[in-house]
């Protein structure tokens, strides 16, 4: 749940990956730009829960917030302290940021799709939570997304979105800490991470 910094011209906030048409989701997802080049099997959709802002704003984040804080991160723009698109990479390949070229990272986000489950900007800081209203009325959204992304692969990041999920009606618990995801008619394999745990992920080879 990484919180916004102020944003500064010269990068797009346009979701022009991939020749998506226009999303109805409120924050439009990231899709790299070979994600649909591949087959669905190796598909793997990053499920993040939310973003903050500061409790002094009010009202929705541009609809291309996310993609612009994953453009800004990979071309040195963006440089919290602590960058959570950073740590997400360091989760799901096991790297350092600092230890990959450019190349390699730009690659690493060209094949995934990452996007935030809850719609609103959560006020505050690490430790707020979403409201009731805020897991309720995303639903619908994530619905769309999954079915347009049509993963072979869901990463949730986070105990709480993934028992979240599953509450929701998207996730059949097949053992723990594994699940399949379904929504719109598409079903995939999902497993839920810590964010501060390194992990490598494999898509299944034989489905």
């Amino acid at each position: 749940m990484p919180r916004l910094a102020s944003r500064k011209a010269g990068v797009s906030m346009s979701p022009g990956c991939c020749g998506d048409p226009p999303w109805n989701c409120l924050i439009w997802p990231w899709v790299g730009e070979n994600y649909r080049a591949l087959p669905e099997r190796r598909r793997l959709f990053v499920l993040g829960e939310s973003m903050y802002r500061p409790e002094t704003e009010s009202g929705p984040y541009d609809p291309g917030t996310l993609i612009w804080l994953i453009r800004a991160t990979l071309c040195g723009e963006w440089r919290p302290r602590r960058n959570f698109y950073q740590r997400v990479h360091y989760v799901l390949t096991g790297q350092p940021w600092c230890n990959m070229a450019g190349a390699d990272r730009q690659a690493f986000w060209d094949r995934i799709a990452f996007y935030n489950y809850v719609q609103w900007p959560v006020p505050g800081g690490p430790g707020c939570r979403p409201d009731e209203r805020m897991w309720t009325e995303s639903g619908q959204h994530f619905q769309e997304v999954f079915s347009r992304l049509t993963p072979g692969g869901v990463v949730v990041l986070g105990h709480e979105l993934w028992c979240r999920l599953c509450a929701a009606g998207f996730g059949l618990i097949c053992e723990p800490g594994v699940c399949q995801v379904a929504a719109a008619g598409h079903q995939c394999r999902a497993v839920f991470v810590y964010t501060r745990r390194g992990m490598v992920w494999h898509f299944p080879t034989d489905r």
